[in-house]
């Protein structure tokens, strides 16, 4: 429990040094330009990845599944337009949907951990967390930009609903990038992970 409280309080001041930057994530929107697939459904997402604030994103966002074609149910090979590429689904009680998908905004994708407890995914620098997020089995642990949300205690099942939030997130953030913040590709053009071993 000690341990759970400083890593929090570390956390926290390490946060509020913090001073948030854009980088967006419009890489996921190109599965978008498959025929078959709403055009206007491109536009929506990059400006979503785009979107400088919550507000606006939740806006877009809202428009983006009005937009949405779903699939005839008579027609197995109609499954309709996908939701908004790159967000991740997980009912962690101290993060939202749209906390998760929007931490790479913020900042890169910085030290992760999935091997032990805690479990944890940071977004910022050697220097600065701008974003974390942390489950053990004791509770979990979110602080952005500005909130943070602490649960002592977790329901059956949330503590693994966290912890494959958190998994999800290294999935698609957590990979090595150049000086520029590029992605590096290996010899097969594939990005490679950072290792959270």
């Amino acid at each position: 429990m000690r341990k759970l409280i400083s890593l929090g309080v570390l956390t926290i001041l390490l946060t509020m040094l913090a001073s948030p930057t854009i980088a967006g994530s419009v890489e996921d929107c190109k599965v978008l330009k498959e025929d078959g697939i709403t055009k206007a459904l491109y536009g929506q997402c990059i400006a979503y990845w785009s979107a400088d604030n919550g507000r606006s994103q939740e806006r877009i966002l809202a428009n983006y599944r009005k937009k949405m074609r779903t699939g005839d149910p008579g027609d197995r090979n109609d499954s309709g337009d996908p939701d908004m590429p790159g967000l991740v689904d997980a009912s962690c009680p101290c993060w939202s949907i749209d906390q998760m998908a929007n931490a790479i905004s913020y900042s890169p994708a910085y030290e992760c951990n999935t091997s032990s407890d805690p479990e944890i995914a940071i977004y910022g620098s050697k220097s600065r967390a701008v974003v974390t997020f942390l489950v053990d089995s004791i509770g979990c642990i979110y602080v952005g930009p500005d909130i943070m949300v602490m649960s002592q205690s977790l329901e059956l099942g949330d503590e693994q609903a966290c912890r494959d939030g958190i998994q999800a997130l290294v999935d698609e953030d957590f990979y090595i990038t150049n000086e520029e913040g590029e992605f590096i590709e290996d010899e097969m053009g594939n990005f490679i992970p950072i290792d959270c071993t």
